[in-house]
């Protein structure tokens, strides 16, 4: 992009982006509600995509089987995830939740949630993030 400042013309590399709920669309697959998806970044030849995904309150994404690797990180709010374990779990900001490929998943939250969300054919999670893995069980 150019632009001009004081007369000079100058080339501007940096490029700003939004990704609020204004550009995100809706989505009622997998007989979800009150989600919408902002799509950020797709690498086709990695099969890697990312996303923002942002869940009202009263929001659900329906029951679906994972078509990759998953990780949703939970940037604001909180909700509830359930996986093969077929029992639901909280979740809240600053938590990541990891989904294997086929793995059938669903994820609400009752005040609102908003997540990134990365799809990658083999996701290799870093030593750090597993380290730090939450331990639940049906007892939370």
């Amino acid at each position: 992009m150019t632009t001009y400042k004081n007369g000079r013309k100058e080339t501007i590399k940096m490029k700003i982006y939004r990704f609020s709920t204004a550009y995100a669309k809706q989505v009622t697959a997998h007989e979800s509600k009150n989600l919408s998806i902002r799509p950020l970044l797709k690498l086709d030849k990695a099969s890697i995509q990312m996303s923002c995904l942002y869940l009202e309150a009263g929001g659900v994404v329906g029951e679906h089987a994972a078509s990759t690797d998953q990780l949703l990180f939970v940037i604001e709010g909180s909700g509830e995830v359930k996986g093969a374990e077929g029992y639901f779990l909280p979740v809240q900001k600053g938590e990541a939740v990891y989904w294997e490929q086929n793995e059938r998943h669903v994820t609400q939250s009752e005040h609102g949630l908003t997540a990134i969300v990365v799809e990658a054919a083999i996701l290799n999670l870093s030593h750090d993030i597993c380290a730090e893995m939450i331990e639940r069980n049906e007892d939370y």
